[in-house]
């Protein structure tokens, strides 16, 4: 499906140094959709030696997996009591500093992580067009935010994406993604179509939104799904690209929108877009220069599919989905330029019995990834990490990573020192940031 060229190496502003190792986030949905009809130093005691005879022969200390990965040093605690629906979202700003958005309450936040002090300093954020997007918050009515993204800094504040939607008592919905101190990149308007969700993403050079709107049948239509891209130019000006439509009983419906979405630019091939249909795991790509787009790939795996995550380099993209309420895995990784293959199982084994799998994170260059997730076993809820081989196989153990139990979420971050990754995570209402050392692919 993808039979654009790629003529020039990706520079975005995640992909810094990870030898055999980009960025790319929601929460799975509780619908049960079916499959689509269209068509994932201890103290140490000196004593005297014993007679020869006496000594029984010692063996060798077990090396250490070199293929595993660890945590470097102690992690950073950002903040406590944070809205763990909201997550936390790593970003390199074109400065070099590592900021983390995230929300506390209906205030969109983030914080300056300095990796050398071990700190983490909370900064102002200018969210002065927030509510005027969404209007008047009335009584009754729910403000959630979706993602907080940073974006660049001013000389007194930190500008931010934030995606948002107040629910009323009457269950209408207003929605918004983008800047919270300028115009919005997508929002709810008048009109035939109602806009159901969105997500926006940026890599520093390049800001998009991915969108999803229902249409109710009318004058002989049927009603409809819309997937659609909106691209920010240089001059602030909103570019629209109809990503793919589908016919559905009810557009209201969750489990009938285009959601759950993840993208990735890669240069010059454009936009790869992933994201969620009636279970479906759903995917496209957009040129760079034209508004040409690849046929919408639908992959049904037997069951409703989780929040994909998305990563690209190289001249290759890689996707990897999880099963709603499972621990199955499917991915794929494939030259951009070539028509996508049908999704194969990713076999990764923690302990037996594990949970369903959610909170996907995916960093990449070259052949190898990092992914981390959150698993669920009973009650416990805890972040794991591996790194995959091209052909999406561990290539060492599973790490687990140190936490509560309560964990909701994790984002990962490529770090300028060659095989280190930073890991955001999400873990009883208290954001953290932990270094992994991960081996270099031999």
């Amino acid at each position: 499906m993808f039979a654009h060229s790629l003529d020039a190496a990706r520079t975005t502003l995640f992909t810094l140094s990870f030898v055999g190792l980009g960025f790319l986030a929601g929460c799975p949905s509780k619908s049960t959709p079916a499959p689509d009809t269209h068509a994932a130093s201890s103290s140490s005691i000196t004593a005297a030696p014993a007679p020869a005879a006496s000594l029984a022969p010692v063996a060798p200390a077990a090396l250490a997996n070199p293929n595993a990965c660890s945590v470097v040093g102690s992690s950073i605690s950002i903040v406590k009591g944070a809205r763990s629906d909201t997550g936390a979202t790593p970003a390199r700003l074109a400065d070099g500093r590592i900021v983390v958005g995230y929300a506390v309450g209906t205030s969109p936040r983030a914080s300056v992580v300095d990796l050398g002090a071990s700190t983490a300093t909370a900064v102002d954020v200018d969210a002065s067009t927030l509510t005027k997007d969404l209007g008047p918050i009335e009584k009754g009515s729910t403000l959630s935010l979706h993602r907080v993204t940073p974006f660049a800094a001013t000389e007194l504040k930190m500008r931010v994406l934030v995606d948002a939607s107040v629910s009323a008592q009457d269950k209408s919905k207003r929605v918004r993604c983008g800047f919270a101190d300028a115009d919005r990149v997508v929002g709810s308007s008048e009109g035939g179509e109602t806009l159901q969700n969105c997500r926006s993403f940026t890599d520093g050079k390049k800001t998009w939104a991915l969108s999803s709107w229902g249409k109710p049948a009318a004058d002989g239509s049927k009603a409809a799904s819309r997937w659609a891209l909106h691209l920010v130019g240089d001059d602030g000006a909103v570019s629209e690209t109809t990503l793919g439509t589908r016919n559905v009983p009810d557009p209201s419906l969750e489990r009938y929108n285009f959601d759950l979405p993840a993208s990735v630019h890669e240069g010059e091939a454009g936009y790869v877009l992933a994201g969620r249909f009636n279970g479906n795991l759903a995917l496209t790509r957009r040129a760079e220069e034209s508004d040409a787009v690849a046929e919408l790939s639908l992959s049904w795996f037997n069951a409703a599919s989780g929040m994909p995550a998305l990563a690209a380099a190289d001249r290759s993209v890689t996707v990897i989905a999880p099963i709603a309420g499972k621990s199955d895995l499917y991915g794929m990784n494939f030259p951009i330029e070539a028509k996508s293959p049908k999704p194969a199982a990713v076999h990764v084994e923690t302990e037996a019995g594990a949970g369903e799998r959610t909170s996907l994170s995916l960093v990449r260059s070259g052949a190898d990834s990092v992914l981390a997730f959150v698993e669920a076993k009973g009650e416990a809820k805890k972040v794991k990490l591996v790194v995959l081989d091209a052909a999406l196989k561990p290539r060492g153990p599973v790490l687990d990573m140190p936490g509560t139990g309560k964990a909701a979420a994790v984002k990962l971050l490529p770090l300028e020192t060659a095989g280190r990754v930073l890991a955001v995570t999400v873990d009883g209402g208290e954001i953290t940031a932990s270094t992994i050392a991960c081996p270099p692919s031999s």
